[in-house]
């Protein structure tokens, strides 16, 4: 083999295994032991090569049932690591075994892969970064499997908390290290590409990690990553604050690190929002929105938070309106327009007691307005998705829906009504002018957060007076009878969502043809 010129036939033979995979069953043992002993024999042309480690990854799951063929291949993996040509697809081969734990018991289990990945991480620049991270990511997937799988002698994890704890040690504490160093008041010249790497190595352990639940009386362990890592995040954040690729890295880490924990991310709560509402009003950059927003969600139906969750939101939204004053403004700013009505979607399904009683939804809606005239998909979807959200929840409070308990509906259907009739008549002007293309129009009837859904929902919440602005902005705005009464028909029938749908689009199109011949003649 080693000879062999003519490689293209066997790794089009290979690449075809490799595409059938999913079709394989885990006990097939005529073709597959000979394809395994066949890979490590193959010359090293890094396409060949590359197309073995494929291999390898997709047969994972038969490998985790056949694991006396691993060692020789797994030594291919580590081989193929140090060829800047293969790396990328034996990291990938390697995390993917590493997702089948039983591939790696005839190589000494999850702890041969940290040593692995402790191997790399000492001679990281003769590696690339999203190869490295690939095999940290395995390596975090298979420890984790073993803290959940117990031995067949004492009922106990393979991997205990206390073991587990040493790992992230092991792991992560030559990462703190060097972001330390890399953020030092007295050093210079450092470089951005550096630190983000540090985060990223940060948060693949924070995201991939599974520790084993905590004994009584101790933290969970991504919690206490964290207490660690987030004063080296926030002199990242002073240093490169307005370094957006930084600032990005950062708020995914934190994102991870909520949703890993969930509630047990708790005493961390309060000093994360602070940090992201000194940052947010510092850069007005949209990533301190999302890690925000995150908050809310893993947090918002948590009572003892409420008061802490409001307040966030109150002092986010007065930073961007302090910032939101002309329509230039909001066109600068695209993706904070689009964050920030994602933010107050999820601010007013997940905790809307507070929010629905204060005159800062007014504002929201107002602003909501303003945001249509922005030309950007996005910006534009995100105002959509907040307007629906808000206009569903008071369909659904209405309705009794059982997502609504009886307390929060009682406390929430009459202010959030009110507030939506008090500025739906200026809403519904820009969806029609949307409708008419006299405003961008991105979103027409498809998913949540559309011109056709937001339209339908508040037919079903107050009709007549729907009607009425939609009549009033027909009028002001000059469209045809004809055209006029498609779209008030279907309102008044109150056709199904399908039917209105179809309104909705023959009034575009009706309209649309109405600016052409305009075009024409002028």
């Amino acid at each position: 083999m080693a000879q062999l010129q003519k490689w293209q036939p066997i790794e089009s033979c290979l690449f075809a295994i490799r595409s059938i995979s999913r079709y394989i069953p885990r006990d097939e043992n005529l073709v597959l032991p000979h394809v395994m002993a066949l890979l490590v024999q193959l010359p090293p042309t890094h396409l060949l090569r590359n197309t073995c480690c494929d291999v390898i990854g997709r047969y994972a799951d038969w490998l985790s049932v056949n694991p006396d063929h691993v060692e020789p291949l797994v030594r291919l993996l580590i081989e193929c690591l140090s060829v800047s040509l293969c790396a990328s697809h034996a990291a990938v081969a390697i995390r993917d075994l590493c997702e089948k734990p039983g591939a790696l018991s005839s190589v000494g289990g999850p702890m041969s892969m940290l040593q692995l990945y402790q191997h790399l991480a000492a001679n990281s620049s003769a590696v690339a970064l999203q190869d490295e991270l690939q095999v940290l990511e395995g390596v975090c997937k298979v420890l984790s499997k073993g803290s959940c799988e117990t031995s067949n002698t004492n009922n106990t994890p393979e991997i205990s908390y206390d073991s587990f704890a040493n790992i992230l040690v092991t792991v992560v504490g030559p990462v703190g290290q060097r972001l330390e160093g890399l953020l030092a008041p007295d050093k210079t010249g450092t470089n951005p590409k550096q630190v983000m790497g540090e985060i990223e190595r940060i948060t693949a352990v924070v995201r991939y990690a599974d520790p084993p639940p905590p004994p009584p009386g101790s933290q969970h362990l991504i919690v206490q990553l964290m207490m660690q890592s987030m004063p080296l995040l926030e002199s990242a954040s002073a240093r490169f604050g307005r370094d957006f690729n930084i600032v990005e890295k950062i708020c995914r880490c934190y994102k991870h690190a909520l949703r890993n924990c969930g509630v047990s991310f708790a005493p961390l709560l309060e000093s994360l929002l602070r940090t992201l509402l000194k940052n947010f009003a510092d850069s007005f950059m949209s990533p301190y929105l999302y890690a925000a927003s995150i908050c809310i969600t893993e947090f918002g139906s948590h009572v003892s938070c409420a008061q802490m969750l409001f307040y966030v939101t109150t002092e986010l939204s007065n930073t961007a309106f302090q910032r939101f004053k002309t329509l230039d403004d909001f066109t600068s700013h695209p993706d904070v327009v689009e964050e920030y009505f994602y933010f107050m979607g999820r601010a007013i399904s997940h905790c809307p007691v507070d929010l629905v009683r204060s005159p800062l939804l007014n504002s929201v809606f107002q602003c909501a307005v303003v945001g249509m005239q922005v030309e950007h998909r996005e910006a534009h979807k995100g105002i959509l998705v907040f307007l629906e959200t808000s206009i569903t929840l008071a369909v659904d409070a209405l309705s009794r829906d059982q997502k609504w308990s009886t307390n929060v509906r009682a406390s929430c259907a009459e202010p959030l009504q009110a507030v939506i009739i008090a500025e739906a008549a200026a809403v519904v002007h820009a969806l029609v002018r949307a409708l008419t293309g006299d405003l961008p129009s991105y979103s027409l009837d498809s998913g949540s957060g559309s011109l056709a859904g937001i339209l339908w929902k508040l037919n079903i919440l107050c009709p007549k007076l729907l009607q009425e602005w939609v009549a009033g902005s027909m009028i002001s705005l000059s469209v045809r009878e004809a055209a006029a009464n498609t779209l008030i028909g279907a309102l008044r029938s109150h056709a199904r969502r399908e039917v209105f749908n179809g309104a909705v689009r023959q009034f575009v199109n009706f309209c649309d043809r109405e600016r052409k011949l305009c075009r024409k003649v002028n």
